[in-house]
């Protein structure tokens, strides 16, 4: 009896085995997730929940080769990252609550980014995506094309569209309250003030 008990004990103070899905490539500043703070080389499970401080930038360089990079002051949780194993394609699923990201994702399987105000769903492509402090979202596309629409609790009685953005109507924006507005082309000062809160 004892020994079942130990057993017990042993296995329930076994930390979860569950494979890394994201790797720590390249840090300025600060980022950590929950109290620890992170170094170059850390690994991050599915349903880490990560932070950059207010002058913190971190690339992530994940299993299945795509990457993404967190501006400052950004608040995102690997809310679902499920590799492709077995014949099943990838699955992953990304929290943005604030701040700034920008992702290169391989093709196969899915992937989207949730905010307050927006669901995006790639393939696999070139896109950013930024959440202000009033819950507004804001998708650019680079390469590729993504599917962004309202989340299913702001829609009303009529279902909202589902906006497509490709290399010509590249950007779009969306509010709690107010949904997306329609596709269009970003110009080339917009991009690059997006832009410029990746870069190192």
């Amino acid at each position: 009896m004892r020994s079942i008990l130990l057993t017990s004990l042993m296995l329930v103070a076994m930390p979860s085995m569950a494979d890394p899905v994201c790797e720590v490539a390249a840090l300025t500043g600060e980022a950590r997730v929950g109290v620890k703070l992170l170094v170059v080389g850390d690994k991050l499970d599915a349903g880490a929940e990560v932070r950059t401080g207010v002058k913190g930038r971190l690339r992530l360089r994940c299993v299945d080769g795509s990457s993404l990079v967190l501006g400052d002051a950004t608040q995102l949780k690997l809310s679902e990252f499920t590799p492709a194993a077995n014949g099943q394609l990838r699955k992953a699923s990304l929290w943005l609550e604030l701040g700034v990201i920008g992702q290169k994702v391989t093709s196969g399987g899915s992937w989207e980014v949730r905010t307050p105000s927006a669901v995006t769903a790639v393939r696999g492509t070139e896109f950013m995506v930024e959440v202000s402090g009033e819950q507004a979202t804001a998708v650019h596309v680079k390469e590729g094309e993504v599917a962004v629409e309202a989340p299913s609790h702001t829609r009303g009685i009529a279902p909202r569209p589902v906006i497509k953005l490709d290399r010509d109507a590249n950007g779009t924006q969306c509010t709690p309250r107010g949904g997306c507005v329609a596709a269009a082309h970003w110009s080339h000062d917009r991009v690059r003030e997006l832009q410029d809160k990746l870069d190192f």
